[in-house]
Parts: C-alpha cells; sequence; structure tokens
C-alpha cells in the first residue's frame, strides 16, 4: 500500500503546521522561566495529553499490535497498572516534586546529594533519551518507507531536522502543544481504526474476541514464581506501576512538564488526563489488532524493555531515595544506582549470562532493579556520612513547605 497525492498534502501541511508553531512560541522566549517551563502557565489538560504523546509515540502505535498478536492479551493488563499507579504519583510523587526549589529532576540531585549524582543523573537521561528517540525515529522511517518506497536513511534526516528545530526555536511550550495536537491525531486514529475494521469485515467484538481464542491468544496466567515465564497478569501491572512511578518522578519529559503547570493541583490534573488517554488508546490498538492476526512477526515491546529501560530505575530509586530515606547521601545514592544497573543488566540478559534456556522475564527488570537500588541504597545510608542539613532541607517529603524559586 503506497500513499496517494492527498496523503502526501496532509503530510506536509502537518510538518509545516510544527515549524510554524515553534516559530510562534519562539517570540515568547524572553526567559529561562519561559523557555524551560512556559512561565510555569501551561494548561493541566495540554499536558497530559502532551504527555501521553510523547511517552506512548509511534513505538506503542507499532509495537503494541505485533505483542498482541504473537503472544495474546497479556500485555494488555498494562492498563490496570496505569490506573493503580496515577493515585501514588498523585499523592506523593507530585506533591514532592512541585514543592522543591528546583527546575529539574536533576538540579535536585545536585542539592540533595552533589554535582556528580546531578551529572549521573544528566548523562543517563540523554543517554535513555538518545536511545529512546532512535527507537522512534526508527519505527515511524521504517514504517513511511514500507509505504512511500522511500529510502528510510532520509526519511530519519527529515524528521530529525524539523522535530530538533521546532523544539529548540520554540522551547517547552512548543514542545508540549505540538505534541498535543500529536496526541488529537494518536487519538483520533486509535478511534477510527476499529470502526474502520469493523466496517470493512462486517465483524465485531465477538468476532475479535474468538478469532483471539480459537488462535490461543486468551490464555494467560494470573501469577507465576517461575520467573522465565513471560507475562502474567499480576507481573505486568506490578511492571507497569513500577514504570510510571520511575517515569513520572525522575525523567525530566514528565517532570519537567508538571513543573511547567500553575500548581500541584493542576500537575494532578494532567495525570489523570494523561492516564485516561493512555488507557483510552489501549483499549482501542486491542480492539484493531484482530485485523493484523497474519501481519508481520517483528516484536519492539521485549527490545524495548530490555535495551531502554535498563537505567529508569536506578534513577527512579534516586528520586525516591532522595525524599524517603533521610540518611542516604551520596555515596550511598552512587553504591544504589550502580546495584540497579548491575540487576537491570543481570535480568534483562540472564538468558545470554547464565546461558538459560528461557531467560528472565522482562516484566521483572524494573522490580528487580529497583528493589536493588533502594535496598542498597537505604543499607549504605548507615555505612557512609549522612546528608547535611542544607541536603535536607526542604529537599526530602518530610522537610518543611517551601514555595519553588523562579529562574528568571
Amino acid at each position: 500500500m503506497y500513499l496517494t497525492t492527498l496523503d502526501f498534502a496532509v503530510i506536509g501541511v502537518y510538518f509545516s503546521g510544527l515549524l510554524a508553531l515553534g516559530l510562534g512560541f519562539s517570540k515568547w522566549q524572553t526567559s529561562e522561566n519561559s523557555y524551560f517551563l512556559g512561565n510555569r502557565r501551561l494548561p493541566w489538560f495540554v499536558v497530559g495529553l502532551s504527555m501521553m504523546a510523547t511517552i506512548i509515540s509511534t513505538l506503542t502505535y507499532l509495537s503494541l499490535p505485533g505483542e498482541l498478536i504473537k503472544h495474546g492479551v497479556g500485555y494488555f493488563f498494562v492498563v490496570f497498572g496505569i490506573l493503580a499507579s496515577v493515585p501514588f504519583i498523585t499523592r506523593v510523587i507530585i506533591p514532592a516534586l512541585m514543592r522543591l526549589p528546583v527546575t529539574s529532576v536533576y538540579e535536585y540531585f545536585e542539592r540533595r546529594y552533589g554535582l556528580s549524582l546531578r551529572t549521573l543523573g544528566a548523562v543517563v537521561f540523554i543517554f535513555m533519551r538518545l536511545t529512546w528517540m532512535g527507537l522512534v525515529i526508527y519505527t515511524t522511517a521504517f514504517a513511511v518507507s514500507r509505504m512511500t518506497g522511500w529510502d528510510a536513511w532520509s526519511v530519519i534526516l527529515v524528521i530529525g531536522l524539523i522535530t530538533t528545530f521546532y523544539t529548540t526555536v520554540g522551547g517547552m511550550p512548543a514542545v508540549v502543544w505540538t505534541d498535543f495536537a500529536q496526541g488529537l491525531l494518536l487519538l483520533g486514529g486509535a478511534v477510527f481504526i476499529p470502526f474502520y475494521v469493523a466496517f470493512r469485515t462486517q465483524s465485531g467484538l465477538g468476532d475479535w474476541w474468538n478469532a483471539f481464542s480459537q488462535a490461543g491468544r486468551t490464555e494467560v496466567p494470573i501469577f507465576s514464581l517461575d520467573l522465565t515465564v513471560r507475562l502474567s497478569v499480576i507481573g505486568i501491572m506490578i511492571n507497569d506501576f513500577l514504570w510510571n512511578v520511575c517515569t513520572h518522578g525522575a525523567d525530566q519529559i514528565a517532570a519537567q512538564r508538571y513543573l511547567s503547570t500553575s500548581s500541584a493541583k493542576a500537575a494532578k490534573r494532567s495525570v489523570w488526563v494523561f492516564a485516561v488517554a493512555v488507557v483510552f488508546l489501549f483499549i482501542l490498538l486491542a480492539l484493531g489488532v484482530n485485523s493484523l492476526m497474519q501481519a508481520t512477526q517483528w516484536n519492539l515491546v521485549e527490545m524495548i524493555f530490555r535495551l531502554n529501560h535498563l537505567f529508569l530505575a536506578p534513577l527512579g530509586a534516586l528520586f525516591l531515595a532522595g525524599i524517603f530515606l533521610r540518611r542516604v547521601g551520596v555515596a550511598a545514592a552512587w553504591l544504589g544506582f550502580v546495584a540497579g544497573v548491575a540487576a537491570s543488566f543481570l535480568i534483562s540478559f540472564s538468558k545470554e549470562i547464565f546461558h538459560m534456556e528461557e531467560g528472565i522475564s522482562f516484566m521483572w527488570i524494573l522490580a528487580g532493579s529497583l528493589a536493588a537500588s533502594l535496598s542498597v541504597s537505604y543499607l549504605s545510608g548507615f555505612l557512609f556520612k549522612p546528608p547535611s542539613k542544607e541536603q535536607l532541607d526542604s529537599l526530602t517529603l518530610t522537610s518543611k513547605r517551601r514555595s519553588p524559586r523562579s529562574i528568571s
């Protein structure tokens, strides 16, 4: 299937709109506060939907159908992990984040632990985002090149140049508003696909479920003590709960969006928008997947978890240890981070490292890594010098509230 002239016209208008938004917002960039945080005035609904578009992206659009086709409906239960994480994020993460006198998670790492861990956090974040962006742009270029016959490298170059331009000149407002527009497109496509498939195939939910059931794609274990079992309902819920907690607490992509809202209340609302939008999207990539039962066996889900999420839990542990564990200083935090990364690698590549017939499932990477990081950080806190008063004042969950300072 190849694109028509109308398709190319729509793509041209879309990219032109992105460039126009970036140039338009560039005129408002008069200070660091406006460039990085949008003067803390970005609407909570826009922030929430933009976060959904950023975190979900084309990776989910292209990887989730393949996951459900090849391995069944087990991965769908991540929606319950998402919903379960919202109360913790809104009642613990958001209040702690919004009360901090910082403008980024990594500034918090410096104030709480020291410059070395700020540098570590920033470097790891950049590494994670480069890996993630590589996957996003690759999957997009792969899909476009298959539909157009264009060279994938040319598509990657065009996408990279346009997105880099409008985000650089427009700052955080341009990023949020363009992601908001992309979120609307993602949801629109997700709504359209099931209805279109139902119309073209003259089938419905019952027919799709029967097809999945007959193919053996509806049997999912509730839980298993065998860590090599690929997916279980409880396991994937735990995995996604921890993924959301670590991402929303220590990933600058999420944290910066919360800091750009006007208050903790607005930030909490944006979390709910994010959660509802993601769940809605998952329910709709699930309804349409029956039409792809004979499609490619290519699967990106495991690749994303086993490569891009190696450092997510250790990074999240730095933030969680910072706000919860008052005895954890720079040395203990470093040891906890190293232990978490080691656990991530051992679990992610258990099959290759330990020559196992079946490696440990990817859904235990975050749980094992986070447990290792926090345990080692906590225990090491009793062996090394504790943090100073300045490193604890207003920077832990039990500190007295202090309004965030302006960086204008």
